[in-house]
């Protein structure tokens, strides 16, 4: 496609002028993929996520798992509190809709 043509193509779009401006250098990469241990990291937070953990308990358990270290006990920890959470938002619940 000639210069001229793109320029054309480019002023006809909405905000796009290029009209005394120069055109950016096109710069090309490699376009670097995630590893398997990051793809799983990822699929951990979202599952995470919508089971009700929040960030900084998400991060926790990440970074326990990347010192080398079984996340098992903390994970567990947090499970029984939010279980337990649940138990009082329930029985709350409860009462409301009884009392």
């Amino acid at each position: 496609m000639s210069e001229a043509l793109d320029d054309d193509l480019a002023s006809s779009l909405p905000g796009r002028p290029l009209a005394g401006r120069e055109r950016p250098a096109r710069v090309s990469a490699p376009v670097q993929r995630p590893g398997p241990d990051t793809l799983a990291t990822i699929a951990f937070v979202g599952q995470a996520r919508r089971l009700g953990f929040r960030l900084d308990e998400i991060k926790d358990v990440v970074q326990i798992r990347r010192f080398g270290h079984c996340p098992c006990p903390h994970v567990l920890d947090l499970v029984r509190q939010k279980v337990g959470a649940l138990d009082r938002t329930l029985a709350e619940l409860t009462e409301r809709r009884t009392g």
